[in-house]
């Protein structure tokens, strides 16, 4: 009965999101969150308070709360890293990519994990760390990219090869690889 009871709060919460109704969506989000039982319930619904603060063009809210959910995986991202931390992230993706190709990351399997799936969905919505002075931007690219070589791609791996292309070329004028992340 959980679960469903869980479900149907978290979905009515999306869908008053979807309908602009972002103070009942944000209610309900914060019942979801008080009543989850699970660390993917609770991750599940970081990943919606998230993407409501966005919504307001809280981007920093947004940020806290997509690191909240993600250190709940076990996955914690630091705020405004330091070159070095930004340079082990680029070359341990260099070393999980070893000497295949990057336009043979195509063909990765699809992941299976649910708790990499919503890692991934957290990740994904770091969208809004663009709008901030803080290069959790490139961290968070690089852990998606990482995710994605150990266990297998998601929906949202397209978007985290894309934009570390993007970001590699940007940082270390990594050109050719930055295009072939963003053509996968």
């Amino acid at each position: 009965l959980y679960s469903q009871a869980f479900a149907t709060q978290w979905l009515a919460a999306e869908c008053d999101m979807l309908l602009a109704d972002l103070a009942s969506a944000q209610r309900r989000l914060d019942d979801c969150l008080t009543h989850a039982t699970t660390v993917l319930d609770r991750a599940k619904t970081y990943r919606l308070r998230a993407t409501l603060r966005t919504l307001h063009s809280d981007y920093e809210g947004a940020i806290t709360e997509a690191l909240n959910g993600l250190t709940l995986l076990d996955i914690p991202l630091q705020r405004k890293p330091s070159q070095e931390q930004l340079t082990l992230a680029f070359s341990q993706v260099r070393t999980l990519i070893g000497t295949r190709q990057i336009a043979d990351l195509v063909h990765l399997p699809r992941a299976n994990d649910p708790s990499v799936e919503a890692a991934m969905e957290l990740l994904s919505t770091l969208t809004s760390s663009f709008f901030v002075n803080d290069d959790i931007r490139l961290l968070h690219l690089a852990k998606m990219v990482e995710l994605t070589l150990l266990h297998g791609t998601t929906p949202g791996s397209g978007y985290g090869f894309a934009w570390f292309g993007v970001m590699i070329a940007e940082r270390y004028g990594e050109y050719v690889d930055g295009q072939a992340f963003a053509e996968l």
